[in-house]
C-alpha cells in the first residue's frame, strides 16, 4: 500500500477496512513513533494483539541494538529496504518493508505507516517457523548463515557441536575465526563468488574448531536475495567428515602398505578360503592373485602344520592373538620356507569376526643368521667341536642338578705337545688342519654320551659322564694318548703327534667346575713334567706339592738377603774356529735346607708369587758388573745373554731406568747385551712387548727368542718385533736324526733366520752326531754338554776362546 494525504473520514475509515482487511502487516505511528493502529496481520505475525501494541514504541520490533538509539530516523525513512524484526516468540526475521509518511489535507506531516510485505518475506508462519526451527536445530550438519561481510547471522545447535562456539559467541561475529591462516583468502574468494550468485556444492576444505584442533569440512553454500532479487548474504551447510577424511586417509595408507609391504598380506575367510593377496605374497610363494584367491590356505602348508594353522585360526575367532608366531609354509615350487606369522581378526560394523588378515614374513634368512649365530657363539668354527664357553655351561648345567651321591664323572685337560712345532714351520693353515685331525680323532675315541670342547689354542676338554669308577678314565684316556699317536700323515706331510691329559673326578675332587678344571689343569702340567705322551690322574699329592712350594716361596724371598743366590755361565761357541763369542748368564739357587734347587721349580714359583722383578733385576746387576772383565777376556764382540720373564714387562719403566744406569756404571755398550725372552712373552703381551723391545733396540741390546718353536703362534711376530737371534729350543736337537720330522724342523728354522737375517743359536747340543747334522745345514752358534755345561762365574773367565776339543772330520767339515 502506498499513499500520501489521508483526508476525510469517509476516506479514513475506507482506509482502516483496507488495512484490517490485507495479507500484510501494517503498522502506522504518530510523529514520537508509537503505534496508533495494529492490523489483524500484524497481530497474527508478530504475535502480538492490537491492546498489547497501541501506544508502544515502533522501535521494540526491530533489533535490540537499535532499540536504544536515539530517534528512529533509519526506520522512519520513505521507501523499500529489507529489515530485521522480532516477534513475541524471540525469533529473528528478515522482512520487506515499506516506509511512507501520512500528510493531512494541508500537507503536513502526521504519521508514519509501515507495510510489511508478508507474501515476499523471508518469514514463514510461525507453525511452519518452528518446524524450520526445529529442524534446523536437529540437523547434524552445522547451518549458518552470513552476510556478504562474513557476518554470521545466524548459528545452530550442530555448529555449536562441530565448531566449538555457542551462538551466543559467533553471532555478531567475523566466520573467518573458523578459518586457519592459510585458508584466510579462501574465505574472501567464497565472498565473492557468492556476492555474483554462485553457489559452492560440497566443497571440502579445513576449519579450526575452538580448541585449535583442525577439521575437515564438506561446505555447501548458497547466496540469499532479497525480495529484489539483490544477494544479501549467504547460508551455509557445513557437514563434519573428519572421520570420514581419516577413514580414507587410512584406508588408503592401509592399502599402500599392502601394495608395498616385503611382507605377504592375506586375507582369509572363516573357512579358510583366501580373499586378498598382495604383491609380496605373490613373490613369496610363487602363486598370482588369479592362481590363489579362492583357493584354501592348506595349499601353503605342509601335511603336518595343518592341526597347528586351525588351532591359530581358533586361538583367533576366540578373542586370542597371535603374534610373530614362527612356523614353516609351503611354496608353489615345493620348497619349504620359515615364516613368522601374525594373525587378526576382520570384524564387520557390528563387532562380528568375519575373516582373518594375516601378515607373513620369510625369516628363512634370519633363521639362517641365528643358527650361524648361535652355532659361533657355542662351537669352535674350525674344529666344529663345543667351544669353551658352552663347554663350561653344560658342565655347569649338569653340576647345578647332579647329585654328589650317586652322579659321578671326569674331567680331563688335554693338551698337544709341541703343536707349535707343526703350525710355525709349514704354517697356519696346516695347523688348523693337525687341529681338525685331531678333533676327529678325539670325538671317535670318546663315548657318545661324553662331552667334548675346544678349549683354546691346542687345548681339548672332555666330560665323561656316567663315569664310575678310575678305569673308565683311565681306559678313555690310553686311547686318546694311542690315537693321537697313530696320526701319522696330515695333509701329505708327515707328522708325530703326542697329547698330554690331566684327569679330576666329581665330587671326589671338587663339586665346583673351578675347582675341577684347576685339578685337571694341575695334573695335565704334571704329565708334562713327566715327559709328555702320557695322562696323570689329579691327586692330593699334587696338592701337597703345592704346600711345599708355599714353604720355599716364603725361603726364596729371603734368597737374595742372605746371599743365596749365584750365577753360572753356559759358553756359546760360533761355527766358526768354534770361538767362544756368548754366554748364557743363568741364576742358582742353593738353599741350607732344599739343597739346590731346579730353576724349571723357582723360577715359575717367583713369577706366580711377585719375586721374579726382584731375582731379574739381581741377575742383571751381578751379570754387568762382570761383563767388562770377560768384554777383555774373549774379545770387543762377546755377548753376554740374559734371561728375562714376561712378568718383569709390568715394571717395564722401573727396569729400563736400572738398565741404562747399570750400562752407563760399568761403561758398557748396549750391544754386549742380549735380553732372551720366551716366545709365549711375544704372544701374550703383544701391545707391551712392542714397547718394550723398541726400547732395547734403542740402547743398542740385542733380543733373542729363546725356546723358538714350542709357542702356539705364527711367524708373524718375527715381521713386527725386531729379533736379532733364534734359539732352536733343545727337544729339537735332542730328536733329531738325519730322517727325523725334526731334523727338517730345525733346517726349516735355520734357513727362515738366514732368509730374514737373525742368528740361530742351538740350543742342547750333546753329541758330535747332532754337532754335525747341525753344521750341514749352516747353524752358526752352538750351546750344550758338548761343548760346555754351565759353569761358574769363576770358571768362565778361565775358559779358552776357541774349543778345541771338535772331531777332526768335524773341524775340517766346510761351513
Amino acid at each position: 500500500m502506498d499513499g500520501s494525504n489521508v483526508t476525510s473520514l469517509s476516506q479514513q475509515n475506507q482506509f482502516r477496512n483496507l488495512v484490517d482487511s490485507t495479507y500484510d502487516p501494517v503498522i502506522s505511528t504518530d510523529l514520537d513513533g508509537r503505534i496508533i493502529t495494529w492490523n489483524p496481520a500484524a497481530a497474527s505475525f508478530f504475535g502480538y494483539n492490537e491492546k498489547d501494541m497501541l501506544g508502544k514504541n515502533v522501535q521494540s520490533l526491530f533489533q535490540p541494538a537499535k532499540q536504544h538509539s536515539p530517534g528512529c530516523v533509519e526506520y522512519l525513512s520513505d521507501g523499500h529496504s529489507v529489515q530485521t524484526v522480532f516477534n513475541k516468540d524471540g525469533n529473528v526475521i528478515k522482512v520487506p518493508l515499506t516506509v511512507f509518511s501520512v500528510k493531512d489535507t494541508e500537507g503536513k506531516l502526521i504519521s508514519k505507516c509501515f507495510v510489511i510485505r508478508a507474501q515476499e518475506t523471508l518469514h514463514k508462519p510461525a507453525h511452519l517457523l518452528k518446524q524450520f526451527e526445529a529442524i534446523i536445530n536437529s540437523s547434524d550438519d552445522a547451518i549458518v548463515s552470513k552476510t556478504l561481510d562474513g557476518t554470521v547471522t545466524s548459528w545452530n545447535k550442530a555448529a555449536e557441536n562441530i565448531f566449538g562456539y555457542s551462538a551466543q559467541e559467533m553471532l555478531g561475529n567475523k566466520l573467518l575465526i573458523l578459518f586457519p591462516a592459510d585458508k584466510h583468502d579462501e574465505e574472501r574468494q567464497i565472498l565473492q563468488k557468492i556476492a555474483i550468485g554462485e553457489r559452492i556444492d560440497h566443497y571440502h576444505t579445513v576449519r579450526r574448531h575452538k580448541s585449535g584442533r583442525l577439521i575437515h569440512v564438506s561446505v555447501s553454500i548458497s547466496p540469499v536475495h532479497d525480495e529484489f532479487g539483490h544477494v544479501v548474504g549467504a547460508a551455509k551447510i557445513a557437514r563434519d567428515i573428519t572421520e570420514k577424511v581419516e577413514n580414507e586417509r587410512t584406508q588408503a595408507l592401509y592399502k599402500a602398505l599392502v601394495y608395498s609391504s616385503q611382507d605377504a598380506i592375506v586375507s582369509i575367510t572363516l573357512d579358510g578360503h583366501i580373499e586378498s593377496w598382495n604383491e609380496a605374497a605373490e613373490d613369496m610363494f610363487g602363486y598370482s592373485r588369479a592362481q590363489i584367491l579362492g583357493q584354501k590356505m592348506h595349499i601353503l602348508l605342509p601335511s603336518e602344520r595343518r592341526a597347528e594353522e586351525e588351532h591359530l585360526i581358533h586361538r583367533v575367532r576366540s578373542g586370542g592373538a597371535v603374534n610373530h608366531f614362527r612356523t614353516v609354509r609351503k611354496c608353489k615350487n615345493g620348497e619349504q620356507i620359515y615364516v613368522s606369522v601374525s594373525l587378526s581378526p576382520i570384524v564387520d560394523d557390528n563387532g562380528v569376526t568375519t575373516g582373518i588378515s594375516k601378515i607373513i614374513r620369510d625369516i628363512t634368512s634370519e633363521i639362517e643368521n641365528e643358527e650361524i649365530i648361535w652355532k659361533q657363539a657355542n662351537f669352535d668354527v674350525l674344529t666344529g667341536l663345543r667351544n669353551r664357553s658352552s663347554f663350561e655351561r653344560t658342565v655347569s648345567n649338569f653340576l647345578s642338578s647332579a647329585d654328589k651321591n650317586t652322579s659321578r664323572f671326569a674331567l680331563m685337560f688335554i693338551d698337544l705337545d709341541n703343536f707349535k712345532i707343526y703350525n710355525d714351520t709349514y704354517g697356519h693353515a696346516f695347523g688348523d688342519k693337525v687341529l681338525i685331525e685331531v678333533a676327529n680323532v678325539l670325538g671317535s675315541t670318546i663315548r657318545h654320551s661324553d662331552e667334548l670342547s675346544r678349549f683354546g689354542g691346542d687345548e681339548f676338554t672332555v666330560c665323561l659322564n656316567s663315569c664310575h669308577s678310575v678305569a673308565i678314565a683311565e681306559s678313555v684316556a690310553k686311547n686318546i694318548v694311542n690315537n693321537i699317536t697313530e696320526i701319522r700323515k696330515v695333509d701329505g706331510i708327515s707328522v708325530a703327534l703326542t697329547a698330554s691329559i690331566g684327569i679330576s673326578f666329581y665330587p671326589n675332587d671338587g663339586e665346583e667346575l673351578i675347582t675341577l678344571q684347576q685339578k685337571a689343569d694341575k695334573a695335565m702340567y704334571e704329565a708334562k713334567h713327566k715327559g709328555k705322551n702320557r695322562f696323570r690322574i689329579f691327586s692330593e699329592l699334587l696338592n701337597a706339592e703345592s704346600h711345599e712350594n708355599y714353604a720355599m716361596v716364603e725361603e726364596l724371598s729371603l734368597a737374595i738377603e742372605r746371599n743365596q743366590l749365584s750365577l753360572a755361565v753356559q759358553p756359546i761357541y760360533s761355527s766358526e774356529d768354534y770361538r767362544l763369542v756368548k754366554g748364557e748368564a743363568l741364576v742358582r739357587w742353593h738353599h741350607p735346607q732344599f739343597g739346590s734347587v731346579s730353576p724349571e721349580v723357582f723360577i715359575p714359583l717367583a713369577e706366580k708369587h711377585g719375586l721374579i722383578q726382584q731375582i731379574g733385576n739381581w741377575v742383571l746387576a751381578e751379570s754387568l758388573k762382570k761383563l767388562p772383565h770377560w768384554i777383555d777376556v774373549f774379545g770387543n764382540d762377546f755377548q753376554l745373554s740374559i734371561n728375562k720373564s714376561p712378568f718383569e714387562f709390568y715394571d717395564h719403566d722401573d727396569c729400563m731406568l736400572l738398565l741404562k744406569h747399570l750400562l752407563h756404571e760399568n761403561g758398557l755398550s748396549g750391544y754386549n747385551l742380549i735380553i732372551e725372552i720366551t716366545e709365549h712373552s711375544l704372544l701374550e703381551h703383544t701391545d707391551v712387548t712392542e714397547r718394550i723391545l723398541a726400547s732395547y733396540s734403542a740402547l743398542g741390546v740385542k733380543i733373542a727368542i729363546d725356546d723358538f718353536g714350542t709357542g702356539y703362534s705364527s711367524l708373524s711376530y718375527l715381521k713386527r718385533y725386531v729379533v736379532n737371534i733364534l734359539k732352536i729350543d733343545r727337544l729339537f736337537v735332542a730328536e733329531m736324526t738325519a730322517n727325523s720330522i725334526e731334523y727338517q724342523l730345525c733346517k726349516g728354522i735355520i734357513n727362515l733366520a738366514k732368509s730374514i737375517g737373525v742368528q740361530v743359536v742351538a740350543e742342547g747340543v750333546e753329541d758330535d752326531s747332532q754337532l754335525a747334522l747341525l753344521l750341514s745345514m749352516g747353524c752358526e752358534f752352538y750351546q750344550g754338554y758338548f761343548f760346555s755345561k754351565p759353569v761358574s762365574v769363576a770358571e768362565f773367565g778361565h775358559l779358552p776362546g776357541r774349543f778345541n776339543h771338535v772331531p777332526e772330520n768335524l773341524a775340517a767339515q766346510p761351513r
